[in-house]
């Protein structure tokens, strides 16, 4: 009777485990990124940005050229012109082949263009899960 005792408390551990698993999985998907355009016309990302991952404001070392935003697993980011994310500096930004949908508060995609012809200089970021 004893060899059969430890198969149900393995059976219970199983469930806690995945959900343990997907939790994390679901945490580390979060993240916003960067990308300017060069000189060439192509798309660069910006790199070595810190605290995408996490939710609230962050700075940006220093003023950082951008074109287009991606966001991933937050409610909503926003851009902001000066640093420490002040109401009333949030950058606008456009839905691409939308022009007409201009929004502060970027929601989850891939297409938030800050400007269609060029980068816009953005000095800090809010995001909010």
């Amino acid at each position: 009777m004893t060899a059969m005792t430890p198969a149900p408390a393995r059976r219970r551990r199983l469930p806690v485990l995945l959900l343990a698993g997907l939790l994390v999985a679901e945490l580390a998907w979060a993240d916003i990124r960067f990308y300017r355009v060069r000189r060439d016309g192509h798309l660069e990302t910006l790199h070595l940005v810190r605290g995408r991952d996490k939710p609230g404001c962050h700075n940006l070392s220093s003023f950082r050229k951008v074109h287009q935003v991606a966001i991933m697993d937050f409610a909503w980011c926003s851009l902001y012109r000066k640093p420490d994310c002040p109401a009333g500096e949030e950058i606008t930004a456009y839905w691409k082949k939308k022009p007409d949908r201009a929004e502060t508060r970027l929601t989850e995609g891939s297409r938030w263009f800050l400007d269609p012809e060029g980068n816009l200089p953005v000095r800090s970021w809010r995001c909010e899960r």
